[in-house]
């Protein structure tokens, strides 16, 4: 290079650009560039506009040598020249001209601007939005092994958009990108593999994919790895490590860990309880458009966390995520409806937004929508329909459709059938059905009388801290039935169920207390 040697000079600064075998030093980088490219070296002039593009962000003059390059053939350097005009870095905003320049890059084979194209047709930047053409250009860069394009080739087979849907071949070019090293097609590939898509579900595999991306700094894999980690799988469940791998996430921007960030605040899991965190990350989800993250901002907003209660507003944000596809602002925005939260009671309206839910298989609406059958709410009572959704809510795993259709058995005087569903909805976690089997047992109604049974049950409710589940333990400490009896433990949760809504809780406590005093 000293000698003159052009080449030697081009490839010196390359070494110097990028830290092999020597400090890496921009600046002198630029100076063997700068030679070579005065001697006519086309890929230096494009050095010389990288630098100042991604290093220095001196747009001006990058797009001077990107210009200078792309004049004398470097396509590179025309692609480049695109990322300016359609960001308007350095240049007016041109997203025609823009395209204009993928376009001639991409037509003349450059793999990186046939990316491009297919981005543009895809999301319909400069362009009529068209899959078909998408897909073309997507394919037409992964065969020359652009891994950015073979990631985008997979997801096109993966979502069916331009071509035939198949999970056989997204997962084909996904790891085509992964081992070629897009971070992106790593988190796709751990995607696949954790919910057995075309391969056996393996989430030892999804783990190791979900790393290689989170560990290139790609927000969905940073994600991901939060996910399992929340949910334990592959791992030991681990709330404050899902924090630290949300936590990332959410800063890089993910939507959906600045969603799930809010969650663990709002339940204190991993980090500490903070309702006005909770609310900042929704909000944060939300302004990217979330729908769920809109629906949490109305749940905020509904119970007063973190934020003053506020129903109207409540309403409105899960308007906007129910009119976004979100079937839990819909079932949501039945409720207000249903108990005139906010609003002029209204079972039509709650009906129509239960039934938006149902439809889209919410275990939680279609409950609902058989209760509002059930005892005729808005509509005529229609047993036929009540079983209907409850059972499609149980499909769901729906606990407390398990205990309404127990009651509708009940009230046809079925006891055993009614019973077996009390107990599975019991089993299923349904506090409300935990505390009346209770009290079955508690009366030998049906069943033998057995107040150990009974306290079973009631404790299950109340470890749910279910109002009624509380006062029915605390009768049973007061009366020692079942349990040793113990005053203090009755008062105790007679309080408990009094925090929880039980206005008579209070009462029954103060009583225990006089009774107390009395007694003294």
């Amino acid at each position: 290079a000293e000698s003159g040697d052009i080449e030697s000079c081009y490839c010196l600064g390359d070494m110097i650009e990028c830290g092999r075998v020597v400090r890496q030093d921009l600046q002198e980088a630029l100076k063997w560039y700068e030679f070579a490219a005065t001697h006519g070296h086309t890929d230096a002039l494009h050095a010389m506009g990288r630098i100042n593009h991604f290093y220095f962000h001196n747009y001006i003059k990058a797009l001077e040598y990107y210009s200078r390059a792309a004049d004398a053939g470097q396509l590179i350097s025309m692609n480049n020249m695109g990322l300016l005009y359609e960001n308007g870095l350095g240049v007016e905003k041109d997203v025609e001209r823009a395209v204009s320049l993928y376009r001639r890059a991409a037509e003349l084979g450059n793999s990186i601007a046939q990316n491009n194209m297919g981005i543009t047709y895809e999301y319909g930047t400069g362009v009529v939005k068209d899959y078909d053409e998408a897909f073309k250009w997507y394919l037409m860069g992964a065969v020359q092994g652009e891994k950015g394009a073979m990631n985008n080739t997979g997801r096109m087979y993966y979502n069916g958009n331009g071509v035939e849907q198949s999970y056989e071949k997204a997962f084909e070019w996904y790891i085509k990108a992964a081992d070629a090293g897009n971070g992106y097609a790593m988190n796709n590939s751990g995607y696949m593999y954790e919910n057995g898509e075309y391969v056996a579900r393996d989430d030892e595999k999804a783990l190791e994919y979900y790393k290689r991306s989170a560990a290139l700094g790609i927000p969905p894999g940073q994600n991901n790895m939060g996910r399992m980690y929340y949910n334990g799988r592959a791992v030991a469940q681990d709330y404050k490590e899902a924090a630290v791998w949300y936590r990332r996430a959410a800063y890089n921007g993910n939507k959906h860990a600045q969603n799930n960030l809010g969650r663990l605040y709002e339940q204190g899991l991993g980090v500490d309880k903070d309702y006005k965190q909770a609310l900042e990350w929704f909000h944060k989800a939300a302004a990217q458009s979330y729908p769920p993250a809109w629906n949490n901002v109305g749940r905020m907003y509904y119970d007063g966390k973190g934020v003053t209660q506020d129903y109207e507003e409540a309403r409105k944000y899960y308007l906007k995520a129910a009119g976004a596809g979100d079937v839990a602002a819909a079932s949501n925005l039945g409720w207000i409806y249903e108990f005139g939260m906010g609003v002029d009671k209204d079972y039509s309206e709650a009906f129509k937004w239960y039934m938006y839910g149902a439809e889209r298989d919410d275990g939680y609406s279609q409950n609902r929508i058989g209760l509002m059958y059930h005892y005729g709410k808005g509509i005529l009572p229609n047993n036929e329909k009540a079983v209907f959704w409850y059972s499609k809510a149980i499909e769901r795993n729906n606990a407390d459709a398990m205990y309404n259709l127990g009651v509708l058995h009940h009230e046809k005087r079925d006891f055993p059938t009614a019973l077996d569903w009390y107990i599975k909805a019991a089993e299923a976690g349904s506090s409300t059905a935990q505390n009346y089997l209770g009290g079955i047992y508690e009366h030998g109604k049906g069943v033998w009388q057995d107040d150990f049974t009974a306290v079973k049950y009631y404790k299950m409710s109340a470890d749910k801290m279910n109002a009624k589940g509380l006062a029915s333990l605390a009768w049973m400490y007061f009366n020692g039935k079942g349990v040793e009896q113990d005053y203090q433990e009755a008062i105790r949760l007679y309080r408990l169920s009094g925090d929880k809504g039980d206005e008579e809780g209070y009462t029954r406590a103060l009583e225990i207390e006089r009774f107390l005093l009395l007694g003294e």
